[in-house]
């Protein structure tokens, strides 16, 4: 059979535009594919990526972007992009405190409490009483383990005793207020690509069930009697003194509250998932200088690129990640579910998704909304080496 010409120009121009993207392909994997580099920790302006695809997605409010993490049988499937409409509807996700992250990630243990609490239900919304006796996990240790003074003084915070029977005397206080326990979630934590056993504070309130009980009957009262107060704490005393096995286990209840397996099983899922699932790729050591080109949209709206210049190790950071991203991963682009986020001083300024190899040394972060932010970044890029 002959072929038209036509149909020769078609096959050779196919041959052509295969062998140059396969060339361009083994070029770039001689390149970059094989580069080793050392795990980086977050700066001061950090673009990071995270796998969306992990229970997270990026929301866009009031022009800047937040991570909140998703319920767990989300379907994952599409733009992990998109408008939060109201703040109602990011209220109802948990948002990943960006800084705190970054933080963490750099090593720093309060911070990472901090992102534990945000990530964690039963910690975010528990109720702090007004004026917070505390108690850390090493006292608390010491008064569980027989230590009389500590002993004493836990029971009268509590107005109970360990073994859960109401104490002879009623501290008003006590009852409404408990204590708070203060103890830490052991979480292994990669700072800079070393393993680190961190250790994140956590703050938890603790009231025993018979002091709940007795304030549960004049807690609508503005103010309540003593007489009020001795009469309800007497009933509920009769109560447990009629039933012993309504007593709490005041002993067994503050151990498991101070327990190191425990809150980690509890309270490190959820950080350690964002952590696990969240890569440096560049910090400010990598750019040279940073540009902001301002343009104007459709509707008429300032919009802001953000160019930066990157060092050749940035250059080819950038280039190894976008290409594992999209070409090694063998994922087409609208399935990658890694989503950067560039982040300046703790706030999100833009998301970009990758959708394409960026071997270049010149990047642009485009349609940036919010002229401050962009305008921070670029000023901060461009004098950081400078010296006060």
């Amino acid at each position: 059979m002959k072929l038209r010409g036509s149909h020769k120009i078609a096959i050779g121009g196919l041959a052509l535009a295969s062998a140059a993207y396969f060339g361009w392909q083994a070029y770039s994997a001689r390149v970059v594919d094989n580069l080793v580099f050392p795990e980086l920790k977050p700066g001061k302006f950090t673009i990071v990526g995270v796998d969306t695809g992990k229970g997270y997605k990026v929301l866009v409010a009031n022009q800047v972007a937040q991570l909140v993490e998703l319920e767990k049988d989300v379907d994952f499937g599409g733009d992990d992009i998109e408008s939060a409409t109201s703040e109602q509807s990011l209220a109802s996700k948990r948002r990943v405190p960006l800084r705190d992250m970054l933080e963490s990630m750099q090593g720093n243990e309060a911070a990472l409490g901090r992102l534990v609490t945000a990530l964690n239900d039963a910690l975010r919304n528990a109720e702090m009483p007004a004026a917070e006796t505390i108690w850390t996990a090493s006292d608390l240790s010491k008064a569980l383990a027989g230590d009389a003074a500590l002993k004493l003084k836990l029971e009268q915070n509590l107005n109970v005793h360990l073994d859960g029977t109401p104490l002879a005397e009623i501290r008003p206080n006590a009852l409404r207020d408990g204590i708070v326990v203060e103890a830490t979630v052991p979480i292994s934590v990669s700072v800079g690509g070393k393993i680190t056993k961190m250790q994140a504070p956590i703050k938890m309130p603790f009231r025993a069930e018979f002091s709940k009980a007795v304030v549960e009957h004049y807690k609508e009262e503005v103010a309540p009697t003593s007489n009020m107060i001795r009469g309800f704490y007497l009933q509920e005393a009769q109560r447990i003194a009629d039933d012993p096995r309504a007593k709490q286990d005041i002993a067994g209840a503050l151990k498991d509250r101070i327990d190191a397996d425990l809150l980690a099983k509890q309270f490190a899922p959820n950080p350690t998932r964002i952590l696990e699932n969240s890569n440096v790729v560049l910090t400010e050591d990598f750019v040279e200088n940073a540009e902001v080109v301002e343009l104007t949209d459709k509707r008429g709206r300032k919009l802001y690129n953000l160019i930066l210049n990157l060092t050749d190790e940035g250059r080819k950071r950038m280039w190894q990640y976008s290409r594992r991203g999209i070409v090694v991963a063998g994922k087409e682009s609208s399935q990658n579910r890694t989503q950067l986020l560039v982040i300046h001083d703790g706030i999100a300024i833009a998301a970009p998704r990758v959708k394409h190899e960026l071997p270049r040394s010149e990047i642009s972060i485009s349609q940036i909304p919010e002229k401050g932010l962009v305008n921070e970044a670029a000023d901060f890029l461009n004098h950081k080496t400078q010296k006060p």
